[in-house]
């Protein structure tokens, strides 16, 4: 009877303990799926500009993308190693930045591009762009302007440069010198 207790103990024991060959396989090929579901993600997210919606959260976009929440917030928890607000904010930063260099918004604040791209709150806004990018939003701005070449009428040469390739060298090029 004693035996018995024992190999029992074993038994369960054996089976209540993972095997780690298993464990290993498993969470990589979770992760390279997740990974590939989130590349496709950032793909609908950017094409259909769907955080543009101010109201936009896990679970409406999982209805606008036809997937469960659940599965969703994983594809984004795991495959991106964020969350679904850093996710989305990261999309609008970009969106807000690429808008700043756009001189069709010129007429626009900082605050009504942000609305714009997605943002509800302007305080949201100025916190998440910092966050991103390192500088305010007007800072950001104003580095723009500073990039941009001093004098914006110079005109160009008008002679364009020649770029010869190895195949197209003239013939007295090819000799070597003496």
């Amino acid at each position: 009877l004693a035996i018995a207790f024992v190999l029992i103990g074993m038994a369960a024991d054996a089976i209540l303990k993972p095997d780690s060959g298993v464990q290993q396989i498993i969470p990589i090929t979770y992760r390279s799926d997740a990974r590939e579901k989130s590349r496709r993600l950032k793909e609908a997210v950017a094409a259909n500009r769907l955080y543009e919606d101010a109201e936009l959260t896990l679970t409406t976009l999982a209805v606008k993308l036809n997937i469960h929440p659940h599965d969703l917030s994983r594809i984004i928890n795991v495959g991106l190693e964020k969350n679904f607000s850093d996710f989305i904010n990261e999309f609008r930063v970009r969106d807000v930045a690429r808008k700043m260099q756009d001189p069709a918004y010129d007429r626009l604040t900082l605050t009504g591009i942000a609305y714009e791209s997605g943002f509800n709150s302007e305080r949201t806004f100025h916190r998440v762009f910092k966050e991103m990018t390192g500088k305010t939003p007007l800072e950001y701005k104003n580095s723009l302007k500073k990039e941009l070449p001093i004098d914006k009428l110079a005109t160009g040469s008008p002679l364009r440069p020649v770029i010869l390739r190895p195949e197209s060298l003239p013939i007295w090029a090819s000799e070597k010198p003496k």
